[in-house]
């Protein structure tokens, strides 16, 4: 049936048998709940697959087909992040991304992990910690650094490992600004925790799918 395709017909094209509209592959009736599976197998939230989806293949409905099976999802559901208040520390929001970035530790089935996340993009990069040291804390953000590029400012909590010297040195060698949440109110570092629950969200969705 052509008739779903006739308002864009001038963006459909034919390359190596398949058929393209613009540069997304029109999937085939039989095939695209193999997509959907693909395409939801991180299990990220509806906007995202949509997303992922949207740079590569196309069949009409298909956002519908995602959100219904995103919504049905068991895994999903399990580990929907609660919707908690928190007291956010004001912050700008970035002219470009890589510009501020936060960054913490946490834990996930006892290994010690580094987060460094953009405010701008949300992308986070999560990296394993062999101690817990400021030394080892600074070689690791530094490595990260090295391939995305020195932000403006960082902001991290009070730990040990961010107002270490090596830390220290690092962000006044690079000209970064360096920002601490207030240890009284560690609810107000909220972007960067709700990136670690993301995070953690993944891992374990990823871990159940193992054999």
């Amino acid at each position: 049936d052509i008739k779903p395709y006739w308002s864009f017909r001038d963006e459909l094209s034919l390359e190596n048998g398949m058929i393209l509209k613009g540069e997304q592959i029109i999937i085939p009736a039989k095939l695209q709940k193999d997509y959907l599976e693909a395409i939801h197998s991180g299990h990220q939230g509806i906007i995202r697959c949509q997303g992922r989806a949207r740079s590569s293949v196309y069949w009409p409905g298909i956002n519908k087909d995602i959100e219904e099976l995103v919504t049905a999802c068991q895994k999903c559901q399990e580990y929907q992040a609660s919707q908690t208040k928190e007291a956010l520390m004001p912050i700008d929001y970035p002219p470009i991304p890589w510009h501020t970035i936060g960054t913490d530790l946490f834990m996930h089935n006892n290994q010690w992990y580094l987060i460094i996340a953009d405010y701008h993009s949300k992308y986070p990069v999560v990296e394993k910690l062999s101690s817990l040291s400021s030394k080892n804390v600074t070689e690791i953000t530094n490595k990260v650094f090295c391939m995305m590029g020195y932000p403006h400012t960082i902001i991290s909590d009070n730990g040990p490992q961010f107002i270490g010297h090596e830390y220290k040195e690092m962000t006044n060698e690079n000209g970064i600004i360096h920002q601490t949440s207030s240890p009284h109110h560690p609810k107000s570092h909220g972007f960067i925790e709700r990136m670690i629950r993301t995070v953690k969200c993944i891992f374990n969705k990823t871990n159940k799918q193992q054999p």
